[in-house]
């Protein structure tokens, strides 16, 4: 048990530092975590921010809508592993 939640850490550690480089890269903000999801600035995408969470549905991502946590402008995500990460941040570019 011991080594499985080292490893989902060490899991979870490099799939924010991925996360925080590639928003960045997009500048797209966000607000750190030490957890396993995040929350992340989607007002000024070229798509509303209300809209954002089904257009990601729409690409294969699920994400839910910041709104409902009262975090508007914000979507909520869960830090998945380096591949899942690399797609998300791969539709978020597309629309940025």
């Amino acid at each position: 048990l011991e080594e499985r939640l080292k490893e989902r850490r060490t899991l979870n550690l490099e799939g924010r530092r991925q996360l925080y480089d590639g928003l960045d890269r997009l500048g797209v903000g966000y607000i750190a975590t030490q957890s396993n999801f995040m929350l992340v600035d989607i007002d000024g995408l070229r798509v509303p921010a209300v809209e954002v969470p089904e257009e990601l549905l729409r690409r294969g991502l699920i994400v839910r809508n910041g709104s409902a946590l009262g975090c508007p402008g914000y979507m909520r995500l869960s830090i998945g592993t380096a591949e899942e990460n690399a797609l998300l941040l791969e539709k978020l570019a597309e629309l940025k």
